[in-house]
């Protein structure tokens, strides 16, 4: 008896997993209800993606595009660039040209200054000179104050105009012409006294 009770109990629980385990039939054939919304849901999965599909393909030919005209505007910039760098450097050694030019000109300068200020010391001693033998000359008792034309250009510091030198070569042979001739004047004389 007790082994007719586990037997049953045994075919018990069998049947009752057998029945648990097979659904029924209706289980298994899917409506159509569901069937229709999954073949819309691929339709319209599948025209999202046509649809990216197209977008990125536009979005790749704008960039492309885009691409293509910075390209275009940098290989002008470069173009741009090394005319710049061209004329730069032409510029840069026209600048060093025209400081080679300008040390030239200022070294040329120091010289005809150098030269300059000896032809006005030159002047300025000979006018001192002729001041000095004009003073002294007997010639001056009939020209007074002839030395007083020398005075600016025995004092002057700036090199003596043309003019004034022209002066002093004009005074220097009127009195080498007067001093050749023997002329009679009557001036007043003071005798020196003897104590």
């Amino acid at each position: 008896m007790k082994r007719l009770g586990i037997i049953l109990c045994f075919v018990f629980i069998t049947s009752s997993s057998f029945s648990q385990e097979t659904p029924p039939e209706t289980s298994q054939i899917p409506r159509t209800e569901n069937v229709d919304e999954m073949v819309h849901a691929q339709q319209k999965a599948d025209l999202d993606v046509q649809k990216a599909r197209e977008e990125a393909i536009k979005k790749e030919a704008e960039i492309l595009y885009e691409q293509g005209e910075l390209n275009a505007r940098l290989d002008e910039m470069e173009k741009k660039k090394k005319a710049k760098e061209k004329l730069l450097a032409s510029l840069d050694a026209h600048y060093q040209e025209n400081d080679k030019e300008i040390e030239r000109l200022q070294k040329r300068l120091e010289e005809q200054r150098g030269a300059a200020d000896e032809i006005a010391g030159s002047v300025r001693g000979i006018a001192q000179d002729l001041g000095l033998a004009l003073r002294q000359s007997i010639v001056s008792g009939e020209i007074p104050d002839r030395q007083k034309m020398l005075d600016p250009l025995s004092s002057e510091t700036e090199f003596p105009s043309l003019e004034k030198i022209e002066k002093m070569s004009e005074l220097i042979f009127d009195e080498i012409s007067r001093n050749g001739k023997i002329t009679t004047t009557n001036l007043a004389f003071i005798d020196r006294c003897v104590w």
